[in-house]
This record gives structure tokens, sequence and C-alpha cells, in this order.
């Protein structure tokens, strides 16, 4: 018995120095990643300052320059789609199917909670607004009527 403790309490002490040893590393490589990340928004901070005051003027207007941006997903996150109305708040839109045959379909968007409400703030700090689907156009340009129509709009859509 005393030899299987000693071989469990070995067993146990290498674990334990192991586990050690990839705290070690993990917080090695953490603070090496935080360094990095501070050392590039020092640069870019610094290259800023240093830019003419004329040049900063024109570049300033341009989307993603001096801005943060902030990328929405389309169905699962702004919106909910389906083929009939699960409630008062779905809008519906007419999906075009075919653009030879011009066959239609009417499909109903609902928009998520606080999503209008949270797109007009951050456009309102002056964040650029990306949106982001996987989506087919057709499928896309149905929801994106709705989103127009509640006043939500993005600078890009990719």
């Amino acid at each position: 018995h005393i030899r299987e403790d000693s071989e469990a309490q070995s067993g146990q002490s290498h674990d334990s120095a192991e586990l050690a040893k990839s705290r070690q590393v993990n917080a090695e490589w953490e603070k090496s990643f935080s360094d990095a990340i501070n050392e590039v928004n020092i640069q870019n901070k610094e290259y800023l300052e240093n830019i003419d005051l004329s040049i900063k003027k024109r570049f300033s207007k341009l989307p993603g320059l001096l801005k943060k941006t902030v990328v929405f997903g389309l169905d699962g996150v702004l919106v909910k789609t389906n083929f009939e109305p699960e409630g008062k708040d779905w809008k519906p839109t007419t999906l075009i199917l075919d653009e030879k045959t011009r066959a239609k379909i009417k499909i109903y968007v609902s928009i998520r909670p606080y999503v209008v409400n949270t797109l007009k703030q951050l456009r309102r700090t002056g964040m650029e607004l990306i949106l982001y689907s996987t989506s087919k156009y057709n499928y896309t340009t149905a929801i994106l009527n709705v989103l127009t129509k509640q006043r939500i709009e993005f600078h890009h859509i990719i």
C-alpha cells in the first residue's frame, strides 16, 4: 500500500507541476498578446496625431477611418423570418423567388426587441454600421425593405 500511495502522490505532483507550467505559459501568452494590442493602439494613435490637419479633415469623412465599426448578422441576430406571422409585430414583405418568372412569395419579418433603438443610438454616436448576410440577394433585399421602413440604415451590406 505504501508503494501505491507514493506512486499516486508522485503522479499528482507531476500533474500539478504540468498544470502550473500550462498556466504560466497561458499567462505569458495573454500578456504578450495584450502588449501587442496596446502597442498597435499606441502606434495608431501616434500616427493619427501626426497627420497633417488638412489631410485628417479630408480623410475623416471616409467610412472606417477614425470610427468604430460594428458588424451585425441579419438572420437570427437582427430579425426572424417565417411564412406565417407569429404575433402582431411581424411585418409582411414580398420575396421575389425568380427574377425571370417574377414568382413571388409573402414572408413575415420580426425585428428582434431593442434592435431599432440600439441601431439608431449607435448611428447617432457616429459608428459605422455594417450588415452581414449569407443569404441570397433577393431574400436580403426583401428584409432590408422592412428595415428601411423602420428607418434602419447601414453604411455597407456584405
